[in-house]
């Protein structure tokens, strides 16, 4: 169940946002596959958009990801993810977390005061005090993919103040360079990256998750894996509705 948890969180590290289209209609909409071995396991879909909350310009990424078929009937597993992020700064305003993981649930709603440096958490209706202003996992992919790629070298890593059911924490990501990948959708140029939740414990060859970005101005997550005790779960792009910028990433 650790492990599962900790997988969800980590495959979080894929959302969008673009800037482009006029309130309320998708800027980006991406479908994924889940697989488990040669296995179809599930899907994810989520859809990014402009809108208003509080009276603030803002992003709001829905984000859906459940099993299907076989692996469904052994172990239901149910997540959604909304957040409202400033279009400026990245920053949330308002988080939702809504898990299923066989019998285990999870809800909590969280309300960001990036002045006051506080958090309310619907679940057990607390208040968490934080030393800086944090990221949801949604905005602080959002915040990620909208930084300097172009001055990274083999080894750098990214450090992102993140907040995550019900507490902060602090979010790794290792670049490991350039590499093509092939996926059901094509062959892609992408950019390889690790996130880590202790760099203590990150040993280059051992990653638990792999992340490859489209080496484009799109910076589409194209693959994810996540490797588990026995086997390992693969996210694969698989179709997109809308994108910002041609996918000169393709090569074949």
């Amino acid at each position: 169940m650790k492990n599962l948890r900790t997988t969800a969180l980590l495959l979080l590290f894929v959302f969008i946002q673009t800037d482009f289209i006029q309130a309320n209609s998708p800027v980006e909409h991406l479908h994924f596959r889940v697989r488990y071995g040669i296995i179809n396991a599930g899907n994810a879909n989520w859809i990014t958009q402009r809108t208003t909350y509080a009276g603030n310009e803002v992003y709001h990424t829905r984000i859906q990801v459940q099993t299907t078929g076989a692996i469904d009937r052994m172990f239901r597993f149910r997540e959604t993810y909304e957040s409202f992020y400033s279009r400026q700064t990245r920053l949330p305003y308002f988080s939702t977390l809504n898990f299923r993981h066989g019998r285990w649930n999870y809800h909590n709603e969280s309300t960001f005061n990036h002045e006051a440096l506080t958090v309310h958490n619907s679940r057990g209706d607390s208040i968490v005090n934080i030393e800086t202003p944090v990221f949801d996992m949604v905005s602080a992919i959002s915040h990620f993919r909208a930084s300097d790629w172009n001055r990274l070298r083999v080894g750098d890593v990214i450090e992102l103040q993140t907040f995550h059911m019900d507490r902060p924490s602090t979010m790794y990501v290792v670049y490991q360079g350039m590499e093509e990948i092939s996926i059901g959708a094509g062959r892609f140029r992408t950019r390889r990256f690790v996130p880590a939740t202790d760099m203590e414990e990150f040993t280059p060859g051992r990653e638990q998750v792999i992340l490859w970005f489209s080496d484009d101005m799109n910076r589409i997550p194209l693959a994810i894996r996540v490797n588990l005790t026995v086997g390992s779960f693969r996210l694969e792009f698989e179709r997109y509705e809308r994108l910002r910028f041609p996918l000169r990433s393709r090569i074949g």
